[in-house]
């Protein structure tokens, strides 16, 4: 799996938003829970229920499907954190 990264502020309130693509990575809809582990002065946030790709009827056929869909997500991101790659360092030769 791809590795990034995003900084984010927390407010005055202790509240936190989670990046778009952190969300798309982990498969978070909107209200879903998840999980927040500390270790060693890491932090670990955890879909406790992630957006599943194909309905649940037959697993074994919906597998394939599934890592078809992490491929293409993973070459989403990519995309996406190149863009702003290049938007935080003002290039637009690529536009």
């Amino acid at each position: 799996m791809a590795k990034f990264e995003e900084v984010r502020t927390v407010t005055a309130t202790g509240q936190l938003v989670i990046p778009w693509v952190i969300q798309r990575a982990l498969g978070l809809e909107h209200g879903g829970p998840v999980k927040f582990r500390v270790e060693d002065g890491a932090v670990t946030l955890l879909a406790l229920e992630p957006r599943r790709t194909e309905p649940v009827n037959d697993m074994n056929r919906a597998e394939p499907r599934m890592a078809d869909s992490r491929s293409a997500l993973m070459a989403e991101l990519k995309t996406l954190l190149d863009a702003a790659a290049r938007d935080r360092s003002g290039d637009t030769s690529s536009l």
